[in-house]
């Protein structure tokens, strides 16, 4: 039997992550992730964290960010797309189990009643 434990905050690699619960009252989260799930690039809220003893390592329970759409401008005939912002919604019913491993890097996020706008850090140490 796996020994699991639920935490709410860990450091991996200089990168403190978090569970939305344990930053809700917060500005900014530390939440908010960029990781590798089935060799996609998905955008995500941790949920809960989970440290498996016997294997010594974090899983991470993350609600997905769906419908994603890659913030854009259009100058004259020509298309500019800056995949560093993204729009989406959380998704209601989808959680994704991904090791501490497959976190890339974390994001800022804000969410209104319609929309979620995310947005991604340029490397691991400016994002802490």
């Amino acid at each position: 039997m796996y020994d699991l434990w639920i935490i709410f905050v860990v450091v991996f690699q200089h990168l403190k992550l978090s569970t939305r619960q344990s930053s809700k009252s917060k500005t900014f989260s530390d939440s908010y992730v960029v990781y590798e799930h089935f060799d996609q690039i998905q955008y995500g809220c941790i949920q809960k964290i989970y440290f498996i003893e016997p294997q010594n390592n974090y899983l991470l329970k993350i609600k997905p960010l769906d419908n994603i759409i890659y913030d854009s401008l259009t100058i004259g005939s020509k298309l500019f797309v800056n995949e560093d912002i993204i729009f989406g919604t959380l998704s209601p019913n989808q959680i994704h189990l991904v090791s501490v491993n497959n976190i890339i890097e974390k994001g800022c996020f804000y969410e209104t009643n319609e929309t979620c706008y995310f947005a991604r850090y340029p490397n691991m140490h400016e994002s802490s």
